[in-house]
């Protein structure tokens, strides 16, 4: 087993599970479904800028402090920015908004990456504690309850729950107090280079990046893997 970690830490979107739909048509599909007339390529284009905006990773530490309501609120704010341009969106807004929460809040919105349960089982038969540290609202233990994955994990930590987002570090120490070790010997596997790769790096957590096309200047003890199934070795 390549990953000698006496505990392995995950985050979910986009290491763990991945969208069962493309999450920009899943924004098309449910406003088309309120009859709101959109020409598709301007609408996809418009929300790729604002999420790039909107939800792009702060600075400066004191801009990480969050709650269940912020991050509601900062969902709301995203729907809000994307309709702005659209009249016919903006009036029925609410309705468009309830309806992208009740999609990616229900489990049929997300499923495992590639590898991930092989991975998990491993880690599992390697008496390896496990848990999941991410950027998230109150709805993830639910998500992970649906999709049969509670179990897998030893605990769960969302900034909601804890009160600041990644890379904050003290997001990563109360996932090291949870999970009862000390920093370097734990990893960290996601997704993000900052909040994830970088934030984990500068808590002493190692760390692994979960991509295709690693980004340039990334610090060299960051490891990147293609995939989770990269991560074990079928014996």
């Amino acid at each position: 087993m390549p990953l000698e970690a006496k505990a392995v830490l995950f985050d979910a979107g986009g290491t763990l599970l991945l969208p069962t739909a493309p999450i920009p048509h899943v924004y098309l599909r449910e406003a088309e479904g309120l009859g709101v007339p959109l020409e598709p390529d301007g609408f996809l284009a418009h929300l790729g800028k604002t999420w790039s905006r909107c939800r792009g990773t702060p600075s400066a530490q004191d801009q990480l402090g969050t709650s269940e309501q912020a991050e509601r609120d900062m969902w709301r704010r995203l729907t809000a920015a994307v309709a702005a341009p659209f009249p016919a969106l903006t009036a029925v807004h609410e309705t468009w908004h309830e309806r992208l929460v009740a999609w990616f809040d229900g489990p049929a919105a997300w499923a495992p990456a590639p590898g991930a349960k092989r991975l998990l089982d491993r880690l599992r038969e390697d008496a390896v504690t496990t848990g999941i540290v991410s950027n998230w609202h109150g709805s993830l233990p639910g998500i992970l309850e649906g999709l049969g994955w509670r179990d897998a994990f030893d605990f769960v930590i969302t900034s909601a729950s804890h009160g600041w987002r990644k890379p904050h570090p003290s997001i990563f120490a109360a996932a090291l107090t949870t999970a009862g070790v000390d920093a370097g010997d734990a990893l960290f596997i996601g997704d993000h280079p900052l909040e994830d790769a970088d934030g984990a790096r500068r808590a002493g957590i190692r760390a692994v990046l979960v991509t295709d096309a690693p980004p340039l200047h990334l610090p060299g003890e960051i490891r990147c893997v293609p995939t989770l199934s990269a991560l074990w070795s079928p014996e």
